[in-house]
């Protein structure tokens, strides 16, 4: 949005009379006018085949997460890959 300044005209005071001194100071009021946004780039494509172990959180953001429980969910994620690759391969002895 880009602002656009303006300057009200003179404000009249009711009950009061004019005692001819200099009129009190300009106010700035900032008005905001809409500005179109340039278009956005887009998403790079998604890939057709999901990673191996996406499922349980591979490649999942845990920035949101503390320190404490970032590097326990990691540790979450690997073991749970490992049982997923345990039991890919006993199904298929």
């Amino acid at each position: 949005m880009k602002p656009v300044k303006r300057i009200p005209s003179q404000p009249t005071i009711k009950g009061k009379k004019s005692t001819g001194t200099t009129p009190p100071a300009p106010v700035n009021v900032w008005a905001w006018l809409k500005v179109d946004k340039p278009a956005l780039p887009k998403p790079p494509p998604s890939s057709p085949k999901p990673r191996f172990g996406a499922d349980v959180g591979v490649g999942e953001d845990w920035g949101h997460l503390n320190r404490r429980r970032q590097s326990s969910r990691v540790e979450k994620v690997r073991r749970d890959i490992w049982v997923m690759k345990d039991v890919l391969a006993r199904k298929k002895i």
